[in-house]
This record gives structure tokens, sequence and C-alpha cells, in this order.
């Protein structure tokens, strides 16, 4: 059951689309929303007035629901295209806001142990992305991840159009060749014709993946693929997807702090495997959240992964310590750290931070990793 104010928002925004007609795009999936939604938006940027949010965001309250929304539409061109994420807060939630919004576009990224808590499985999540599937206009589109298994299995239980990306052979967006060229050189293929391009900000797999749902979106909007690749040159992850920023004593910080589940982690670990190879690498882990009861051994896997990939670990959180155990168990030669708390590590990690010094940071929302963050970086 939606709470006052979802009710509240959702009879707001239902009375804006009813005035407005916008095309509206809702981006699903348990991590890489923020991306492929930041992505969609560049590749349309050309054609389409675009706006991200849909007004029912966690961070936007009631009064500005009802007030700061109307006060925009007074000062603002209103624009044809809206575009937001949708997370999976609970049993039923992203079906409910489908079924008030109908969007004509909806993006699924990737499954993982998002809220695994209650949900039980990912076949249960995957269930719940299907029921978002068959809630929309009798006319709108679906972009899925082909390089996810449970997402590639709905696709003949979904009541409309479907446009697959990725690496899987049968993907209508093919990736064929990506490549980290001081960014990403990519190679796909759309209909059997075969683009290449330079997308000079991105630099893992979750960027290109990203990247793949931008074009396929704008496809699907019947945007041309040259002006949409033209539109991805600009992109720059988001803050938390796996964003490099400039640290403290010339080094660098990855920020992977946004969508934290294990299937995210483990895919940005192999990425960072791969960066930089030459400079003395920090992994910072905190606490994973609403796990239930894959929390220990999701975390010990992280741990064990954590091992061949950096020699300098930092642990953070009561859950971090079976990862910390893991770790210590590979015989990898590692240094390990321990703290509480990431204000605890946020202090005693600038004594230790070296020039060149590449950090990755991640962890879930409950452990504020964003501190550790803002103590080893300069963020614009």
């Amino acid at each position: 059951m939606p709470s006052f104010s979802e009710r509240v928002a959702l009879f707001r925004i239902q009375q804006y689309l009813a005035k407005y007609r916008p095309y509206v795009v809702m981006v699903a999936g348990t991590y890489g929303r923020t991306l492929a939604t930041q992505a969609l938006y560049h590749a349309i940027a050309r054609h389409r007035h675009a706006r991200i949010g849909f007004g029912i965001e966690k961070k936007i309250g009631l009064l500005r629901t009802l007030v700061g929304s109307k006060m925009r539409e007074i000062a603002e061109i209103e624009p044809d295209t809206i575009m937001g994420e949708v997370p999976l807060v609970r049993p039923e939630y992203a079906p409910n806001i489908a079924g008030n919004i109908l969007p004509r576009l909806l993006i699924l990224s990737h499954i993982g142990a998002e809220h695994i808590d209650l949900f039980g499985s990912k076949d249960m999540v995957a269930h719940e992305y299907l029921a978002v599937a068959n809630t929309l206009q009798a006319d709108a589109a679906v972009v899925l991840n082909a390089d996810e298994e449970h997402l590639l299995e709905l696709r003949e239980h979904i009541n409309h159009p479907v446009i697959t990306y990725g690496m899987h052979p049968d993907a209508d967006i093919r990736l064929t060749r990506a490549k980290r060229m001081q960014g990403i050189f990519a190679e796909f293929i759309v209909h059997n014709v075969r683009y290449e391009a330079h997308f000079p900000h991105l630099v893992s797999k979750q960027h290109v993946a990203g990247m793949l749902a931008g074009i396929a979106g704008a496809h699907a909007m019947g945007i041309d693929i040259q002006d949409a690749i033209a539109g991805l040159r600009n992109l720059t992850p988001p803050h938390g997807s796996f964003s490099t920023l400039p640290g403290i004593k010339s080094s660098r910080v990855i920020d992977d702090t946004a969508d934290v589940c294990p299937e995210k982690l483990g895919s940005s670990l192999k990425s960072f495997s791969l960066f930089d190879p030459d400079s003395r690498k920090f992994i910072v882990l905190g606490d994973m959240d609403n796990l239930s009861q894959y929390a220990i051994k999701s975390h010990e896997e992280l741990g064990k992964q954590a091992a061949t990939v950096a020699p300098i670990l930092i642990f953070v959180g009561d859950m971090m310590r079976h990862a910390q155990a893991a770790a210590l168990k590979t015989g990898t030669k590692i240094d390990t750290h321990h703290f509480v708390t990431s204000a605890d590590a946020a202090a005693w990690l600038p004594d230790h931070i070296r020039q060149n010094d590449v950090v990755y940071i991640t962890g879930g929302k409950n452990m504020e990793m964003a501190k550790i963050v803002k103590a080893l970086s300069f963020r614009a």
C-alpha cells in the first residue's frame, strides 16, 4: 500500500502527465539505473527536450511535490520527455508506479540481490520486473540487458516489443569489442550495421552496459544511432557509479557507492583489477545491505575476490569481518584493516595515502561510505 505522501505525489504526477502528455521513460533494475538514465538522456539530447526525475524520488518531499513543481512549470519550458529510475523499495511498489505513470519505454538494466530480504530470490525479483513490463501503455516498448540471464528469460513473457543489448550473440544492440584507450573504444552491431566509437569518460564494464542501454533506448524511440553515439561521447559516469575523482596527495578515488549489491561489486572489482596496473591500490569495503540469509556468504565471496585485486584492504562494518577473515584465508599477501564505522576509516586513511595511489570505495547506504569519499577526494 502506497504511503500518504506517495499517493499525493502520484496524483500530482498524473495531473502533470494528463496536462503535458510527455513521452515517459521508466528505468528499473537492481543496479545501473542511474547510469542507464544518464546515458539515455545524452543519447536523445539532439532530438528531445528531456528531464530526469518523476517527482516521486525519496529526496523530494511532499511540499516540493505540491508547490515546487508548480512553480517550475511557470518558470521553465516543460520537456517533451520525462525519464526516471524506480528502485525495488518493496514488493508491488514498482508495478504500482508503472501502473500510475504508464511509461512508453521501460529499460531493465541488471538483476541482483537488491532487497533480497524482501523478495526471497532473484527469480522473484525477475518476476517483479515482469509485472512492471506488463503494466505499461499498449504501445510501449521494453529494453533489456541480454547478458542478464534472468532478464533474458522474461522476453517471451513480455507483451510488448523488446529490444535487447549486450554481448549476447542474439542481442539487437550487440557489443563485439570494448577496449580501454583513455576511455573506452567500443564496437557494436545494430541490424547488421557495424558502429565504432570512442567514449572518453567511460572506464568500466558497467559503464559500457549503461552506454549500450542508452543506445538501445534511443533506438527504441526512433533516434538515429549515429546521433545517439554523438551525444554519448559527453557521458560522464554519475557519482557512485565507478566514478573517478581527484584525491588527496595526487591520488585518485573511485566512488562506487551507488546501488550496491554483490553482483555489481563483483563486476566492479574485475574492472578495478585492470585499472591503472602500475599504481598502489586500496580497496575500501563497507557492509552490503538487505541480504538476509545470503549476507555472510556474499561478504565472504567479496573478501576473497578483493584479496586477488589489491594489496591493501580496508573493511568497514560488522559483516565485513567475515569478508576480512575470508580474504586472509586465501593466503594472498595482503595488508588488512577493520573499522567499525566509516567515520573511523575516514579518519585513519588520509595519513596512509601516498602519491599516485588509487582507492576504490564501496558499501551499502547504511554504512555512509560517502564520508570516506569526502575525506579522500576533491569532488567538483
